[in-house]
């Protein structure tokens, strides 16, 4: 993490290949079981995110990759550019439903 200003940062990550977990499914012709298996990892990614303080705020199917990893389905949860990071003395639930118009997806808007 570097900093811009005092008011402003910046974080960089790690290159992640992968496909949409929606792609990755679809060619690999996953049957529901499946693909439901294939999700709960991203269940707990985020609820392990949400453990830490840390809300998504604008998680979409393309924010799931899948690649393979030792010959298994891998799904990796990305792009937490608006993230907000709670505290306990901070009511996640009124500031998430302000949100920043600005920066959300179309379909969050």
């Amino acid at each position: 993490m570097s900093t811009l200003s005092p008011e402003r940062w910046q974080a960089a990550s790690r290159y992640l290949q992968g496909r949409p977990i929606t792609e990755f499914c679809d060619e690999q012709r996953l049957t529901i079981r499946q693909r439901i298996e294939l999700f709960i990892p991203v269940c707990m990614a985020v609820q392990h995110a949400h453990v830490k303080g840390i809300i998504h705020r604008d998680i979409k199917l393309g924010d799931v990759l899948v690649a393979i990893s030792d010959q298994r389905p891998a799904p990796k949860v990305i792009d937490f550019g608006i993230a907000k990071a709670f505290d306990q003395r901070q009511e996640a639930y009124g500031e998430l439903d302000r949100g920043l118009a600005s920066r959300m997806s179309p379909s969050a808007e």
